[in-house]
């Protein structure tokens, strides 16, 4: 893959012609191995590179070829390629397939490691998740918001592709820079101005947090809240259109948000996005999506039974569907040891990767950020008494950082003369301190992701051939009965997927001459078979003593069964 030095470069000459100060300098690469000692909060500068993420994926290629595979199925906006691991067992037939994804973004730069956790532990030991089924994973879907992210130690979700966000007919010319030069871009507050609408208000308790008014409380705003930046163009806005501008979580087509700057020209126009739907629509057999992203849908189930505009299409599960997603859940639960998790994405899902995959593609897809914020230690005896600001997640946030690292996780507000604002304050959450976890604690939480994802891996549905039996009802006339019994831990497909015929159903074939089937139907087609559930097909045929008839079941992802029915001697008896 590309490196991140080579990508930096290819972001520095994307924005070449914009003002020099669109776009920070780069940040030293960040190493290879964080370094020992406290925990580290200068992330993603001491997180490790995706080099070094993927290097664990490299090895196992090479060295367990027969049952990892790498190929790449496309290419980012900067040219840098898309690469998915197929891991099966060697000389195995078609099985239903789990999907693991990671790396949408450049917040969550921790769900790569979780990804490549996930192939780690199926490989592992006995590899008996593998006996029924295989596993894809893409640990990196955009690698660019990934390079961009360490390169500026910025968060920042969209990919490189150059994008009018602020709709003045320029590129990609006022991004968001360390203005104070502090080495960080975090943000700014400014005292409301005439003409302008305040959006936030200081917190009386605690003056770190800015946070919205609460109107049952009758606050009002004070404050207007943005991106450290400049405004570059002189439009009023500050920092409004960074490098880049399409957020794959929110560029696929199930409700996507026409109007969101960051969604995206038209669903699907981001190069990644497109690239990733048509390596799904080529994988009929995946049955089962695992997304570690910033979203979270199995910590805490979504039970919403809400619609679109259109009436006939969830807005997060089809409400049939709930009872698999909360037996994914567990499972994930049960091998993670996770309960909780932080849920910072968009509140509905619009647009997501997720969502395109269950309600488009009927697969069972679910989504995690891995790690929760964690408990702060108690205060220590004779510290004064806690009292509740307006905003408890951030207070629960700055006790960890003030108990744990002693306020390093907060950037205090500093007072600046802004070049075009005048007097603000800059200051705020140290970048990545709250979206993920610090340097040395993702890999102990990666390898619990790993165990998580090999457990939903263990539930993939798999079809066994229950019965079958041939009755001699006179001679040439025989009575076939089959039984196919679903011996997994979730349904063959969706129940969505029965509405959105995404993919193929299960089929039954005879090789007998239509003519001769007295009932039942040459091609019978059973659209899903729920966990521990079973169908049954019956027919009458007609034939000759001898004759031999086949009977074929198969489905993308499944593994074909195929059986043999002769047709007894005259006499009738059995053979």
């Amino acid at each position: 893959m590309l490196t991140l030095s080579l990508l930096c470069a290819c972001i520095a000459s994307l924005a070449s012609g914009a003002n020099s100060q669109d776009v920070p300098a780069p940040a030293p690469s960040p190493p290879e191995v964080p370094a020992p000692g406290p925990p580290s909060l200068s992330a993603p500068i001491d997180f490790l590179s995706d080099e070094a993420i993927l290097a664990p994926l490299e090895l196992l290629t090479t060295n367990d070829g027969a049952w990892i595979q790498k190929q790449t199925f496309g290419k980012s906006a900067l040219g840098a390629p898309l690469e998915a691991w197929t891991i099966a067992k060697p000389n195995a037939t078609a099985r239903p397939t789990m999907l693991i994804v990671g790396g949408l973004d450049g917040v969550h730069l921790f769900s790569a490691q979780c990804a490549v956790a996930a192939a780690q532990a199926v490989l592992a030991g006995d590899r008996s998740a593998l006996e029924h089924g295989n596993l894809i994973v893409i640990p990196v879907l955009n690698p660019d918001a990934r390079a961009l992210a360490h390169s500026t130690r910025a968060i920042r979700s969209s990919n490189a592709t150059a994008m009018d966000d602020d709709r003045d007919g320029a590129m990609d010319e006022d991004a968001a820079q360390d203005v104070n030069g502090d080495g960080l871009i975090t943000m700014m507050r400014l005292p409301a101005r005439v003409g302008r609408a305040p959006t936030h208000l200081i917190d009386s308790v605690d003056a770190r947090i800015v946070r919205t008014p609460d109107p049952k409380k009758h606050e009002h705003a004070t404050h207007e809240y943005f991106v450290e930046g400049r405004d570059l163009d002189g439009d009023g806005r500050v920092a409004e259109d960074s490098v880049g501008g399409t957020d794959l979580d929110r560029n696929f087509p199930h409700r996507w948000p026409e109007f969101a700057t960051d969604a995206g020209a038209y669903p699907l126009s981001a190069v990644e996005s497109l690239a990733f739907a048509e390596f799904i629509a080529s994988h009929p057999e995946i049955t089962t999506a695992l997304i570690f992203g910033v979203a979270d849908t199995l910590a805490e189930f979504p039970e919403s039974q809400d619609k679109d505009s259109s009436g006939s299409t969830p807005s997060i599960y089809h409400t049939d569907d709930h009872a698999s997603y909360k037996e994914i859940a567990k499972s994930w639960k049960d091998g993670s040891r996770c309960e909780k998790a932080i849920d910072i994405a968009h509140a509905d899902l619009a647009g997501s990767l997720v969502l395109w995959l269950a309600n488009h593609r009927g697969i069972a897809a679910v989504t995690t950020s891995a790690h929760a914020r964690p408990d702060a230690p108690k205060a220590v005896e004779g510290a004064p008494p806690v009292v509740a600001t307006g905003d408890a997640e951030q207070q629960a946030w700055l006790e960890y950082s003030d108990r744990v690292f002693a306020g390093a996780g907060f950037i205090a507000w500093q007072p600046f003369q802004h070049p075009e604002l005048g007097p603000v304050e800059i200051g705020g959450w140290r970048p990545f301190f709250r979206e993920q976890p610090s340097a040395l604690d993702a890999a102990k939480i990666a390898t619990a992701q790993g165990e998580g994802a090999k457990a939903i891996l263990a539930l993939l549905p798999r079809i066994e051939l229950g019965s079958l039996t041939a009755t001699p009802l006179a001679d040439g006339l025989l009575k076939v009965d089959l039984v196919l019994v679903n011996a997994g831990g979730l349904p063959t497909t969706t129940k969505m997927d029965t509405v959105a015929r995404a993919r193929p159903p299960i089929l039954v074939r005879t090789s007998l001459a239509p003519s001769r089937l007295l009932s039942g139907k040459p091609v019978e087609r059973i659209d899903r078979i729920a966990a521990g559930g079973s169908a049954r097909i019956s027919y009458t045929m007609l034939g000759e003593p001898g004759e031999r008839v086949q009977l074929r079941v198969e489905a993308p992802g499944l593994t074909s069964i195929e059986r043999e029915i002769v047709f007894p001697p005259a006499s009738g008896a059995s053979r």
